[in-house]
């Protein structure tokens, strides 16, 4: 999507393999200065862009740090994360104060606008009292604060990702406006989702599922979860797909079908597959590492149906996808540049050396076109103001 150019500099907290670079670069954006912890991410960021970042953020002194229009961080979510023990500003490894960090800088540095990114988790975390005690701290530094959530599915992204962005503007600069001139996100374009642009759908063969994560347990926890979503019920009796998720957080996938294969394989034959909407195949995307992930299946219903979404990428599972090309039964893996592409990271000269160090980096990015949207709302605003 083309948003326009803006002339302004910008700093990239927590930078990782450059989501928020990428994002604020595509805007016209200079970056100027930026910290990353991993070693290998800082690496991967200087050889695509050119900039060698500080590393660890809590021994960074901002008064030696150039001077940004722009600060942009997508602060640690594992303290916040509902896929982590959400122990939020009590994080046993300090993550969670991390962001006092960005308070930091921007007292320091003074810029004009900043953008944060974060879990939907953070919205409700201790009953929503971490969030408003971060906005609080945003505001008292001087800013005029707004927030809003979204997912790159909202923008034809076939990734279902929902995220928090927090952005403000310098009240010494007219902050966000009065109520006659206040700024506000615009409505999301109507943009249809289609796998096929972001998935090769051609490729003859994928890297396989381990041997624990056979096609057929997961086509059957892909058939449960789609006939939830259908209003099909499931097998009475000892088969409750919601108590398994439950109950038993650590049990594979695999296991749990090997469990109830007789209940299954006899409910599978008498399914009414009318209500599936005509020949019925299953694609698997995102198969579980074990029943707690289950929950993050997609199922479609037809082989030309190619307007689904993933899961959101996070750090540890390699997304997978099936399909049937000539009758013949395709899948497997997604490649690295399907990965990135999910992200919006596609066009990276240089890319993670192998396949989990691609998840990692992808899964803790920032998505490119959420990123934009959030950012050019905002930079359109601070123009339109007379900056």
């Amino acid at each position: 999507m083309d948003y326009g150019k803006y002339a302004f500099r910008f700093a990239d907290l927590f930078a990782g393999i450059g989501g928020f670079h990428v994002s604020m670069a595509g805007l016209g954006g200079e970056c100027v200065w930026g910290c990353e912890i991993n070693a290998w991410e800082r690496d991967l960021y200087r050889q695509n862009f050119g900039i060698e970042l500080a590393g660890d953020i809590t021994k960074v002194d901002f008064s030696q740090v150039p001077d940004f229009d722009l600060l942009c961080g997508g602060f640690p979510c594992q303290p916040f994360s509902t896929q982590g023990k959400r122990q939020g500003f009590h994080d046993e490894k300090g993550r969670g104060l991390l962001y006092l960090r960005i308070l930091d800088a921007l007292r320091t540095k003074q810029p004009r606008l900043f953008i944060l990114e974060n879990v939907k988790g953070l919205l409700t975390i201790d009953r929503g009292e971490a969030f408003r005690t971060i906005l609080e701290d945003l505001r008292a530094c001087g800013y005029d604060v707004d927030y809003t959530l979204i997912s790159p599915t909202m923008l034809g992204v076939p990734q279902s990702r929902q995220r928090v962005y927090i952005v403000g503007r310098r009240r010494e600069v007219g902050g966000l406006g009065d109520i006659l001139n206040r700024f506000t996100f615009p409505p999301l374009p109507k943009k249809p989702i289609r796998i096929g642009d972001f998935v090769d759908f051609s490729l003859e063969s994928r890297a396989p599922l381990g041997p624990r994560m056979g096609y057929r347990a997961n086509a059957l926890w892909a058939l449960l979860l789609l006939c939830q979503q259908r209003g099909i019920p499931y097998p009475e009796g000892e088969v409750d797909i919601l108590q398994c998720v439950a109950g038993n957080p650590k049990a594979s996938g695999f296991s749990w079908f090997q469990h109830h294969a007789g209940t299954l394989t006899e409910w599978v034959r008498h399914i009414d597959t009318t209500k599936l909407h005509g020949n019925f195949t299953i694609r698997v995307i995102n198969p579980p590492e074990d029943i707690r992930r289950a929950v993050g299946l997609r199922a479609y219903s037809t082989i030309t149906d190619l307007r689904g979404y993933f899961t959101a990428l996070d750090t540890k599972s390699i997304p997978h996808v099936y399909y049937y090309r000539h009758g013949t039964r395709r899948g497997g893996h997604l490649t690295p540049r399907e990965i990135l592409a999910l992200q919006g990271l596609e066009g990276l000269p240089h890319i993670p050396a192998s396949r989990q160090r691609v998840q990692y980096g992808a899964g803790n990015a920032v998505n490119v076109q959420q990123t934009q949207w959030v950012a050019h709302a905002l930079l359109q605003y601070d123009s339109a103001q007379g900056r």
